[in-house]
């Protein structure tokens, strides 16, 4: 916005001068050219800081329900070249590498197979360290439907905690 009210203020006093001239239009170019950056870079920061909202307090929200003998950790790791894990869920022969996304639809969509990419990583990274069975799960907490499916060998739930809850009983039970 200042910039294009610079550019627009620059306009003016060449205007007044008689010499406009292409410099007026090139500085009014590169403002409209950097507003559209700045929204561009705001809108990315504003759904960043939605993803991680969604994430705390799902974490949150589900550490409230966990059952006995399940634990949760506090410092989940972070994965070199993957990133980091949002929540490790362990049992005491089974583990659950939880990828939470803030998205409320499940589709074929190139960000959906990169989720499926990130959680398979993740999944490759943690289930060396010790000898439980480990699967990747990704969660959609604020999923419209609830919805459970297979993608390849990465579990997406969309629902609320309780849901992700009852399919990980199923995933234990060898249900799913």
């Amino acid at each position: 916005m200042i910039g294009v009210g610079g550019a627009v203020l620059y306009s003016l006093v060449f205007r007044a001068q008689g010499d406009s001239g292409p410099a007026a239009l090139i500085l009014a170019l590169g403002a409209i050219a950097a507003f559209l950056v700045a929204r561009s870079s705001w809108r990315r920061g504003f759904a960043r800081h939605r993803g991680h909202r969604v994430e705390t307090s799902a974490r949150s929200r589900l550490r409230r329900i966990l059952p006995l003998g399940w634990s949760v950790d506090k410092t989940p790791p972070f994965v070199s070249g993957v990133g980091n894990v949002d929540m490790l869920i362990r049992t005491s022969r089974h583990g659950f590498v939880v990828e939470i996304k803030s998205w409320q639809a499940w589709d074929n969509t190139e960000r959906n197979r990169a989720a499926v990419a990130q959680a398979r990583n993740l999944l490759q990274a943690v289930a060396g360290r010790d000898s439980r069975k480990w699967q990747a799960v990704i969660w959609l907490p604020e999923g419209k439907k609830k919805r459970v499916r297979l993608d390849r060998d990465v579990i997406v739930v969309a629902g609320s905690p309780v849901s992700l809850l009852w399919v990980l009983h199923l995933m234990i039970l060898r249900f799913l």
